[in-house]
């Protein structure tokens, strides 16, 4: 994989190289953290280029039909055009036919909408087989991996443009995708294929790991509700209308800190909760590895402010993976490439509405 990672590399920088002036650029990505983050480490490269790429985001396949048809028919050139979709268009590859110059880069297993029994993804091309010789595909598949969960598409971007841009630079930005990829599978492990990643991450300081718990939520919302999220989203089949009056009687923290976050508790009021949690949980019958799986390694951003969505690595994965039913894709991306408050404040207020 990494050899076909260093040729695609070299494929976009000759298609940058080469492309007259005014040719335009275009990423279509997928509108969660995955293809946000996939997007803005692809912005970084062609920025090395000096080109400034037209962004696009969406979240199914007719949406991805309506951009590029809308495109093409408002005469916009998709012969000289390039076109990068990501953590999308494996199985969309017929619907792409009229765009000539196209990279997808897509984690997703093909579906058989998308290539025909003719259009094997080959391992050893650039080229799709059977397809146009401007296709370029990179996907895991290719290679016989299966597990669709085993890269992100933001990690498999970050392969091809390490060799391009510094991967210090974009490193950060895969393991946030990963992480958002990690979310919406129901996962808050990392897998081996990060580590990397993350090594440099940690090298650079862009990481910090603790052991805490893991549900996200822990830097921006109140204890309580932050109770109520895990019970539902955790299935731990607590009854809302008395957990916290148990919770607080048992732990005997008083009912005022539930209106704290979970950073602002003391170790003792963390400690006193999670063992009330995994005591009630065992009670209950359920498995001592889902009392386990509650706490392991938080990747923390110590560039960021304590309290706010973009501290955790995970909770700003799970903000820009509400960008997806928010519509604020664009703003996750701005936000994540400039890093501004203002972004921040911006999908706040989206996702407060």
């Amino acid at each position: 994989m990494k050899k076909r990672a260093r040729e695609i590399a070299h494929h976009i920088i000759s298609l940058s190289k080469s492309a007259s002036p005014g040719t335009p650029f275009y990423i279509v990505a997928h509108a969660d953290a995955d293809g946000i983050a996939s997007a803005v480490i692809i912005t970084h490269v062609l920025n090395k280029f000096d080109i400034q790429p037209e962004i696009h985001f969406c979240n199914s396949t007719e949406i991805l039909d309506q951009i590029t048809y809308t495109a093409i028919m408002h005469g916009k050139n998709e012969k000289n055009g390039v076109w990068f979709f990501l953590d999308m268009g494996i199985s969309s590859v017929d619907r792409l036919f009229r765009i000539n110059k196209k990279i997808v880069i897509d984690h997703h297993a093909p579906k058989s909408s998308g290539l025909s029994s003719t259009q094997k993804i080959d391992k050893n091309k650039f080229e799709q087989k059977g397809g146009d010789e401007g296709t370029v595909i990179f996907s895991p598949h290719a290679f016989g991996i299966e597990d669709e969960n085993a890269f992100s598409a933001a990690l498999l971007t970050y392969h091809v443009a390490k060799n391009i841009v510094g991967e210090d630079k974009i490193a950060p930005l895969a393991l946030l995708g990963t992480l958002g990829d990690n979310l919406n599978n129901g996962e808050f492990v990392l897998r081996d294929a990060v580590r990397d990643v993350l090594d440099i991450c940690m090298r650079e300081h862009h990481v910090e790991i603790r052991k805490d718990l893991l549900f996200p939520g822990k830097e921006t919302l109140p204890l309580g509700q932050l109770i109520f999220e895990m019970n539902e989203r955790m299935h731990l089949g607590f009854d809302n209308n008395s957990i916290l009056d148990e919770m607080c009687s048992v732990t005997k923290i008083p009912r005022s800190h539930l209106k704290k976050k979970w950073i602002d508790l003391t170790n003792k009021e963390k400690r006193g909760i999670l063992s009330f949690i995994a005591k009630k949980l065992l009670k209950m019958g359920k498995a001592p590895d889902s009392v386990l799986d509650m706490v392991g390694d938080v990747y923390i951003s110590p560039r960021h402010e304590p309290g706010t969505h973009m501290h955790d690595y995970t909770e700003f994965a799970q903000l820009l993976n509400a960008c997806n039913s928010m519509n604020s894709a664009l703003i996750g991306y701005e936000l994540c490439r400039t890093q501004k408050k203002k972004h921040y404040e911006e999908i706040l207020e989206h996702h407060l509405r």
